[in-house]
């Protein structure tokens, strides 16, 4: 028969699972209404990728003579998609092959890649407060639940792109193995010590299979926590296990990478060459905001309109209070060793919760000044980290609840989901500006200070304990505002947010285009179009800045070696690039079509 301790911990591992799966049960309501929705932007590309893994086993797609091996040179129409290592395409072909070509497909594929994600995130909460509380499930399942039903986390799921499918559960992955390294602490010497290296090194170099960026960022954390917060203290591990995983994973990876190369006959160099430019852009956009501290403010500002102000402002109060600590041990160690107090052991140690939490910054402040077409795809990686944050956080601030705090502060979150739902939704979510301050801020803020008024009235609770709890309710029902409005949308909801048209304006394309006819069009038009001889608009943009810089103000239809183009289907959502092609094709071309901000221009001259 079980004891009072056992059945405790059995019904505390039957809440957290239920927490889990109910996560699961909102996440998937809001996201299956979206598994149909058009391509947008790169989604295309990784379309065209994924298809022609699926027909020829090789990642040798229509790219719209955008790139070639040779710089300079676009006059193929077909090459290969290694902007990263292909585990996503062939992820992505793999599934095509097996159960159709459909938007429906390739986006379940991402939403599988973060429920494994959510997995890990639940088991890494799990371990990490397992010795902290008795009720480390829950709060790892509450902190799941953050993840699961997060909009950006969602959002990245749906995209058609590496960071929010296959690399976020790699690095999920690599961070749970890390996590069971540093909770064993034990010798070198031990088989379970080794064990776990090896499973972090194939981990490591599994994460650079997906993209050769993000995992760097979890090698620099876990130097830094074994250099400053090792407990005991053993500084000199950097120079053992970080090495390892990091020299080890990066030799696996490159020697599997060459492997497949020779048996495909893949370039082996191209995703070195491209990491190369986009390391020199990223260099290059860093000065700026160094110039203006303007544009730092307003891209952390977007980043937390996304990811959840609230969320993110929760985050940073975990890792301030973890910084607290460890800063003040040494002080707290001495004080009580003066005064003669028990426990004046060793003064310094950090837990493998500090590493996670130095994990996520890292990753957020990595990529702080980094979006694509107005979605920070770049930062999903941080979310499991700021997921395990959240379930600490509310370990520590909000350990136990009264019986009575359940239906009140169920009332509470009814309410403030009401107002996001019916006042904010979506509205807020691309940064234009500080008009969210009122409506995200002050009247939640506002709501929320009646809220601590009633608990302190019914509880006379701490001030932190409530402010966490408000944090919380905040985060769900904005998460609830966002999730309901993009379910229902029927226009781009991450790449060019609000965009729609692609599909209307492929089938006016259709109308128009003789077989075999060569057209330029921004490629997830071109992926709707019956006719997909087509040159993708980045290379129109480069052939008119070709233009520009030797003086020439019009367009005569030569590009990629073709003669001359007669129809140019445009995604113009920039004012400024809209004026510049209207420029360039007035003399010689017409506007046929519009849908949204797509347009069909025709060759009008002869």
């Amino acid at each position: 028969m079980l004891q009072g301790s056992a059945l405790a911990t059995l019904a505390g591992w039957v809440v957290a699972l239920g927490i889990v799966a109910g996560a699961f049960v909102i996440a998937w309501w809001f996201a299956q209404p979206q598994l149909g929705k058009p391509y947008v932007y790169d989604e295309a590309a990784f379309a065209f990728a994924g298809q022609a893994v699926a027909e020829r086993g090789i990642p040798l797609s229509n790219v719209g003579h955008m790139q070639t091996e040779t710089p300079g040179d676009f006059s193929q129409r077909f090459n290969w998609a290694l902007w990263h290592p292909p585990l996503y395409v062939y992820v992505l072909g793999l599934a095509f092959r097996q159960w159709g070509e459909s938007e429906t497909v390739a986006r379940s594929v991402g939403l599988i890649c973060n429920a494994v994600a959510a997995l890990l995130v639940f088991a890494t909460a799990t371990v990490v407060l397992w010795r902290q509380t008795r009720a480390a499930p829950i709060f790892a399942a509450a902190g799941t639940a953050l993840y699961v039903t997060n909009p950006f986390v969602i959002q990245s799921a749906l995209l058609l792109d590496i960071d929010g499918t296959v690399l976020v559960a790699s690095i999920a992955l690599l961070a749970f193995v890390y996590v069971l390294l540093l909770r064993s602490n034990r010798p070198l010497r031990s088989p379970v010590t080794w064990t776990l290296l090896g499973l972090a090194t194939f981990t490591f170099a599994l994460s650079l299979w997906a993209k050769m960026t993000t995992s760097l960022a979890l090698v620099a954390a876990a130097a830094l926590y074994r250099l400053l917060a090792t407990h005991p203290w053993r500084p000199w591990r950097l120079l053992v296990d970080t090495p390892i995983v990091a020299f080890g994973g990066a030799g696996l990876f490159l020697v599997t990478w060459w492997g497949v190369c020779l048996a495909l006959g893949m370039p082996f160099a191209l995703p070195f060459r491209i990491l190369d430019l986009q390391l020199r852009d990223a260099a290059g956009s860093s000065g700026t905001w160094r110039e203006n501290p303007r544009i730092l403010l307003d891209m952390v500002s977007y980043v937390a309109l996304w990811v959840s102000p609230y969320a993110i402002g929760l985050f940073a109060w975990a890792s301030l209070s973890r910084t607290v600590d460890l800063v003040g041990q040494p002080f707290v160690a001495l004080w009580r060793r003066l005064r003669r107090l028990p426990g004046t052991g060793h003064s310094w140690g950090g837990r493998p919760l500090d590493f996670v939490l130095l994990s996520g910054g890292v990753i957020g402040l990595a990529y702080l000044i980094k979006l694509a077409a107005s979605f920070p795809k770049y930062h999903i990686s941080m979310m499991p980290f700021c997921a395990v944050g959240l379930a600490y956080f509310l370990a520590r601030y909000v350990p136990s609840l009264a019986w009575w705090e359940l239906p009140v502060y169920g009332v509470v979150l009814a309410g403030m989901a009401g107002y996001f739902v019916t006042f904010v939704g979506d509205r807020y979510v691309l940064f234009q500006g500080y008009d969210f301050v009122l409506p995200l801020l002050v009247w939640p803020a506002a709501l929320g200070f009646a809220f601590l008024v009633l608990g302190a009235a019914l509880g006379r609770y701490h001030l932190p304990r409530q402010l966490a709890i408000l944090g919380l309710l905040l985060t769900l029902s904005w998460s609830w505002g966002v999730n309901g409005a993009q379910a229902r949308a029927t226009y781009s909801t991450a790449y060019n947010y609000g965009v729609s048209g692609q599909r209307e304006t492929a089938t006016y394309l259709d109308t128009i285009l003789r077989p075999d006819e060569p057209y330029v069009a921004s490629r997830d038009v071109a992926y709707y179009t019956r006719e997909q001889h087509y040159i993708d608009q980045d290379t129109f943009w480069g052939h008119l800045l070709l233009l520009d810089q030797r003086g020439i103000t019009d367009f005569d239809g030569q590009i990629a070696g073709y003669p001359r183009i007669d129809v140019l289907a445009l995604f113009l959502w920039d004012p400024t690039l809209g004026r510049i092609v209207h420029s360039y094709l007035e003399d010689a071309y017409e506007v046929a079509h519009q849908s949204g901000a797509f347009l069909v221009f025709v060759r009008t001259k002869p």
